[in-house]
């Protein structure tokens, strides 16, 4: 056993803690660790993943392996303090959740219906392909993200004040993601929210063995259904019913030889040898002197404050984000290991500095979703979008975050603006 396999153990012990005490947003981000740590192990036992073969030897030198099993422990000792550590008393609970306005659950079920028909399914259409849009426009990004965050938020609220069923709220939150992606070939944003609705939903349930059981049985019935849908959506269309067949007894088939020594199912069907290939190339490009210089702090405003719809019209631009320049330097399949942009940007004290922050909004949203109305609404935006975000980089991952203020902010304008003055008599 290296060092890779017990970080690898003890953050699937703290996934279970998470999982037990109801914490989405940390849950993710122990579930990541783990998952990341384990194909490294694999690439200290066995040398480069299949996948990465195309990559120079040198980035799997041991003495770059050995900063990566740093780089975790230190991760894992964060996040570890942060999950176990006494949280003390919360603040009192606000007396009732205020509720969606009308109009914006229309809106927000309006989006939705949209996002259903923009695209075919992989029954109708190959997934990915040009046939397979109906509508022009990426309806699935930032958009679905928010409104489905809104309808989140009013679903936890009906079921907290008894007037929904959890496993009512529940269901509807699963069909809609069911209708709008898995059926389409679209997992990560689905899966992260039916995950995080699952354990915001089962978090009412009193009874912590209960909770645990029903928490559980949820997040395994969407890993699996992630895995089935990820591995039939290219084929589905051409072979029906015989690809599903081929995924659920195994037999699927790579475009490569994953070797019986080098890769195992649950690595063949996560990203984590892509992840474990972003680590040790962050590590290779800082160690010789090339770094991103904190760049990648400013990032997430920048790219709030300059969205990419003004950017011709107003003649502006923005700095090149984190996955583009390590695009420059290797071929990596897209995005970026949110702990490898870490290290790239300040080495150790990147980790110290990124990393601790998103560990510290994660743990104030697991800690306060069932007592302000507010911390519910940042939840249901940053938590679900750390499932995907932490293989996209620290930009992507405060998304979430951003998006989720700059909406309160709005509202809470709305309200002062809607209060009237209320009328005083003149003493005169």
């Amino acid at each position: 056993m290296n060092g890779f396999d017990i970080v690898a153990v003890v953050n699937f012990a703290l996934v279970a803690v998470c999982l037990l005490r109801a914490y989405p947003s940390r849950f993710f981000l122990c579930a990541n660790l783990a998952m990341t740590a384990r194909a490294l192990s694999k690439v200290v036992i066995h040398g480069p993943p299949p996948s990465q073969i195309h990559l120079p030897p040198d980035l799997f030198r041991e003495e770059y392996l050995a900063i990566a099993q740093n780089v975790f422990g230190l991760a894992t000792v964060i996040l570890a303090v942060a999950i176990l550590r006494p949280t003390g008393a919360l603040p009192p609970r606000e007396a009732a959740f205020p509720p969606v306005p009308k109009w914006a659950l229309a809106l927000s079920l309006l989006y939705l219906g949209l996002v259903a028909l923009a695209t075919r399914t992989i029954a109708t259409a190959a997934y990915g392909t040009e046939e397979s849009v109906v509508l022009d426009g990426n309806l699935r990004a930032g958009g679905q993200a928010l409104f489905s965050s809104v309808l989140l938020y009013e679903l936890y609220r009906q079921a907290d004040l008894r007037k929904m069923r959890v496993l009512v709220a529940a269901g509807l939150f699963f069909l809609l993601f069911l209708i709008t992606n898995y059926i389409k070939g679209s997992t990560g944003l689905a899966s992260g929210y039916v995950i995080v609705a699952f354990i915001l939903f089962f978090s009412l349930e009193q009874r912590r063995s209960k909770r645990f059981l029903m928490l559980s049985a949820g997040v395994a019935m969407v890993v699996g259904l992630t895995v089935v849908v990820r591995e039939i959506r290219y084929s589905f269309f051409e072979t029906g019913f015989e690809a599903m067949e081929k995924a659920v007894s195994g037999r699927e088939e790579f475009d490569e030889p994953l070797g019986v020594e080098a890769q195992d199912d649950m690595e063949a069907r996560s990203n984590g040898a892509q992840y474990a290939a972003h680590c040790l190339e962050c590590i290779y490009l800082y160690e010789r002197g090339i770094s991103r210089g904190w760049r990648s702090l400013i990032g997430p405003l920048e790219y709030t404050f300059k969205p990419s719809i003004v950017l011709g019209p107003l003649g502006l631009e923005r700095s090149k984000d984190a996955p583009y320049e390590l695009a420059e330097y290797f071929s990596h399949f897209g995005g970026i290991y949110v702990l490898a942009e870490a290290f790239w940007n300040g080495g150790y004290l990147g980790i110290l500095v990124i990393w601790t922050f998103i560990v510290l909004v994660a743990s104030a949203c697991d800690r306060r979703y069932a007592t302000s109305a507010s911390w519910l609404f940042i939840a249901c935006n940053f938590a679900p979008g750390l499932l995907m975000g932490m293989g996209y980089g620290f930009n992507q991952v405060m998304r979430g975050l951003i998006n989720a203020l700059l909406v309160l902010g709005a509202y809470k304008v709305f309200i002062l603006l809607g209060r009237r003055p209320v009328p005083v008599a003149n003493p005169l």
